[in-house]
């Protein structure tokens, strides 16, 4: 197996990757697609950063803060343009094309960050930020080319997927 963290969509006809993981439903009629669930996101900081530039108690002090985020090509996504309404005059200091460095230096201390929740659960030193805020969710899609449908390593990669999010939604349930 193959693994590759990308914001870079594969071409899956063009066998590119046999299955990616999306977050949106495809709209080519030869792909076949399988909603793995929906992913929470949460505004997040470090202690240390908190403790240097205080904790936000509502919407209008988020202004203030230093900014973690994703490139400027990613500003068109929902959740970052939630962001931009939420919050009109971001002052990013970092911009990464990975979440990895986002959550990175989000816990060395350089700012606020719109993380994916899951992300932030084996990194102690993050703290949600605003946590009553409600953050829109993203719905996560297995993607297939319909060629592959049959395919035992794609059935059992995208049976592993199901398995994995379906447990996640259950233990955040109990």
């Amino acid at each position: 197996m193959e693994l590759r963290a990308d914001t870079a969509v594969l071409d899956l006809s063009r066998r590119e990757a046999d299955v990616a993981i999306r977050l949106a439903r495809p709209k080519e009629p030869a792909l076949v697609a399988r909603r793995l669930g929906a992913m929470q996101f949460g505004l997040f900081a470090s202690e240390s950063y908190l403790a240097r530039r205080g904790t936000p108690r509502g919407l209008a002090a988020l202004a203030s803060h230093a900014w973690i985020g994703f490139d400027a090509s990613l500003d068109q996504q929902p959740q970052i343009k939630w962001l931009n309404r939420v919050v009109p005059e971001l002052r990013y200091v970092v911009r990464a094309n990975t979440t990895t460095i986002q959550v990175l230096a989000c816990a060395e201390g350089h700012g606020v960050a719109l993380l994916p929740v899951f992300v932030t659960e084996r990194e102690p030193r993050l703290h949600k930020v605003l946590p009553r805020l409600v953050v829109p969710s993203r719905d996560l899609w297995a993607v297939s080319h319909s060629d592959m449908r049959t395919n035992v390593r794609v059935r059992a990669f995208v049976g592993w997927l199901l398995h994995l999010t379906a447990s996640r939604v259950a233990a955040e349930t109990n």
